[in-house]
């Protein structure tokens, strides 16, 4: 009975999309990258979010520049506070991927958004002040990006069930 009521649940959580939270402090950049990456690719399974924990007021230039020139919709894509995503009509959220070393300093963040992942992504906001350079540095950010989603995105479902809806006794660990 108990594998029956889990396969249902299963099948059940299979039907509804993966909602997928990027964080980064100022999300102007990384973030907004990999929400509109994983919005495109991730089909029916994924709906990705970002949020920063000290938004910018708009996002950098060449985030919606380089997304534009690689095919990607920026419509609506703008910078938004973590605090958004703990109202109470907020999308429950799956996955939580931070992007940035300083959420570290955020120790609250982790209470209220458990990090499912931490992947280190090149900071944009270190680069020079060459256009040239950065324009580079930020179509790099966005190969880095694209690589792991594709890689999230090609999970087998129990790895990504997992993930998403961790075991709570040590009886069900992988």
């Amino acid at each position: 009975m108990l594998t029956v009521r889990k396969m249902m649940t299963r099948d059940l959580l299979m039907t509804q999309p993966y909602n997928v939270l990027f964080l980064c402090k100022h999300n102007a950049s990384r973030s907004l990258m990999a929400e509109a990456i994983l919005n495109k690719i991730g089909g029916d399974r994924f709906v990705a979010y970002s949020a920063g924990v000290e938004p910018s007021a708009s996002a950098h230039p060449f985030t919606l520049e380089v997304l534009k020139q690689e095919g990607y919709d920026v419509t609506g894509l703008a910078p938004k506070s973590v605090n958004q995503f703990l109202q109470h009509n907020a999308p429950k959220i799956d996955l939580v991927i931070g992007l940035c070393n300083s959420l570290q300093q955020h120790a609250d963040i982790d209470g209220k958004f458990p990090l499912t992942a931490h992947w280190h992504i090149t900071d944009t906001d270190s680069v020079s002040a060459d256009s040239e350079v950065e324009k580079a540095a930020f179509s790099q950010v966005l190969r880095q990006l694209s690589q792991r989603i594709h890689l999230l995105t090609n999970l087998p479902e129990d790895k990504i069930e997992h993930l998403a809806h961790p075991p709570t006794d040590a009886s069900n660990t992988y």
